[in-house]
């Protein structure tokens, strides 16, 4: 009860402070890029790029723990570990066990293909409470044109590892909806259910935030068409019933609405990117999101003080007006979320939501 009360609380201070523009008080959400290595090369990802033009300094050990003691001073709830692929830091599980002793619960994004049976076990015990798996399709020849040949066993192998070694962490499936697997991507749905996980992401192919490095001659056989358009809202409508069918937790039925019309007119929303979140990149640069990124580093000055500077406000407002195009699963899923008009109806979800990765 506790924890609800703390969270509801640090919503309606996000929800004021973007209101009137003015620096919020906490730092619900903390998405920690924590490296941009990867031992894959997902065929429409921008990382491949953005690691040829990125300095290659990443934030030691010591350096992640100093952003966690900031963190918890700002009331942090969630941090988000990302990549690259994390599980590449030989000392992520030092990263983790340390943000969880600073009451901050731990998300984890992989591919999975590098969590064998020890690696479940020690996940767990550092304390990692939830792990989303990029799993594309539930046919392995379509997952692996995506993501590289024989990666889809890989993954199935690291997700059967955590659902039996680590049963306490709670399993979680993204999916990115792109031209090679849209058509009958709904069986994913339960296909995801017998794997054991609780919850279901599908996001829309993009081509900005960190896939915007990706050369745009390179984006042909991954993005819709206009003729795709009407099967893509077909199957979208199929992919939601079957989570609604599975009792899998999944995005708002606002986020699927838009998916389609995001590709015809480009949907607007009130954005709260660096208001109820913030990136970190793997060399200490703290950005609003991957957009509207900063030169200020966690090297030179304190979460903190970056956090409630007048300087970092200044891009918090350029969020506010931002044009970019935008449908994720972080973002805009929580921005629709925590809108004015809609959040008496999304609160039990999004309550749900919090829990799933908080408990």
């Amino acid at each position: 009860m506790r924890l609800a009360i703390k969270t509801f609380g640090e919503v309606l201070d996000t929800i004021h402070s973007r209101l009137r523009r003015v620096p919020p008080r906490y730092l619900p959400i903390l998405i920690a890029f924590v490296t941009y290595r990867c031992n894959l090369r997902c065929s429409f990802c921008g990382l491949c790029e953005l690691r040829e033009n990125t300095d290659k300094s990443e934030l030691t050990t010591e350096e992640w723990k100093m952003v966690y003691d900031s963190a918890e001073r700002l009331g942090t709830l969630i941090t988000s570990i990302s990549g690259g692929e994390p599980l590449l830091r030989k000392d992520l599980e030092s990263i983790i066990e340390y943000a969880t002793k600073k009451n901050i619960s731990v998300h984890l994004c992989t591919n999975g293909t590098l969590i064998d049976k020890n690696r479940a076990k020690i996940l767990e015990e550092a304390g990692t409470k939830t792990i989303s798996f990029s799993l594309d399709s539930d046919v392995e020849e379509i997952h692996d044109s995506i993501r590289g040949k024989g990666q889809f066993k890989k993954t199935l192998d690291g997700i059967e590892n955590i659902r039996v070694y680590s049963p306490k962490i709670r399993i979680s499936i993204n999916a990115v909806l792109c031209k090679k697997n849209f058509k009958d991507i709904h069986k994913l749905v339960r296909f995801a259910k017998k794997l054991g996980a609780v919850q279901i992401k599908f996001a829309p192919i993009h081509t900005n935030l960190l896939h915007k490095y990706k050369e745009k001659d390179k984006w042909d056989e991954f993005c819709f068409s206009e003729e795709d358009l009407e099967e893509l809202h077909k199957e979208v409508k199929k992919i939601y019933i079957e989570c609604k069918k599975a009792k899998m937790l999944t995005t708002s039925s606002t986020f699927y609405e838009g998916i389609v019309k995001n590709f015809v007119h480009k949907n607007k929303f009130s954005c709260y990117a660096g208001f109820l979140d913030c990136i970190i990149t793997p060399d200490g640069r703290v950005g609003v999101c991957c957009d509207i990124e900063t030169n200020m580093s966690v090297k030179n000055k304190s979460l903190v003080d970056i956090w409630r500077s007048n300087e970092f406000h200044q891009y918090r407002v350029m969020a506010c007006t931002c044009t970019k195009y935008c449908w994720d699963t972080t973002n805009t899923e929580f921005s629709l979320r925590l809108h004015p008009k809609t959040m008496l109806s999304e609160i039990p979800t999004m309550m749900r939501e919090f829990l799933f990765y908080l408990r």
